[in-house]
């Protein structure tokens, strides 16, 4: 699994609890991280660029921030529970969710005062045009057949995580009543049987 794949799948899982655009999510990650690469991410598992403050646990300061910006990052155990974490703790950024536009997002993030960067809106408004033109947010994890109960593997795995549910790779019939609430949800029809249209629902970002 590609290193853009993996985030667009757990994008769209911090989607399912903060109720953030995935496409949002996997932009702001792609700039807050330099596509993943800064020493940020990769000494404090900060996704997102969050400041510690020092209300937080000291355990929790990560390196220090850029010398113009002052302060510190805040550390993380894992990346994307703490991006969410911070969100819900947050209520400066509980309009967000409210805008239905990737763009109106964009904006009312910039406004509550994610970043200093008085052009952050347009910054991340622009690398999703870029996300979009590539055909970024249309990548997914390939349907190859139906899976259905009495089923087991690693197919069945996936999705039980995509789930939220206990994951053992055996189809059983707590996977189907899920498939069937997701069914239900996404109004895809109802059998319990992870076909084509629920795949794609299940792993498509954006379609």
């Amino acid at each position: 699994m590609s290193n853009t794949v993996k985030y667009l799948l757990l994008a769209q899982e911090a989607s399912n609890k903060i109720g953030w655009l995935p496409e949002v999510i996997f932009t702001q990650w792609q700039v807050e991280t330099a596509h993943f690469t800064s020493n940020n991410f990769k000494k404090n598992n900060n996704i997102a660029g969050q400041t510690w403050t020092s209300g937080l646990p000291k355990s929790s300061r990560g390196t220090a921030r850029p010398f113009s910006e002052g302060g510190y990052y805040i550390k993380y155990n894992d990346p994307v529970q703490g991006y969410v974490d911070f969100i819900l703790n947050n209520p400066r950024y509980s309009k967000v969710k409210q805008f239905p536009t990737a763009e109106g997002q964009f904006k009312e993030i910039a406004r509550a005062g994610w970043a200093v960067a008085p052009n952050y809106a347009e910054v991340l408004i622009s690398v999703y045009h870029s996300n979009i033109k590539n055909g970024v947010f249309k990548k997914i994890i390939p349907y190859t057949g139906n899976v259905k109960i009495g089923e087991h593997g690693e197919q069945v795995k996936m999705i039980q995580g995509k789930l939220g549910i206990h994951v053992d790779g055996d189809f059983g019939p707590i996977t189907e009543r899920k498939v069937k609430e997701f069914q239900r949800k996404n109004k895809l029809y109802v059998d319990g049987i992870v076909g084509k249209q629920t795949w794609t629902k299940l792993f498509l970002i954006i379609g």
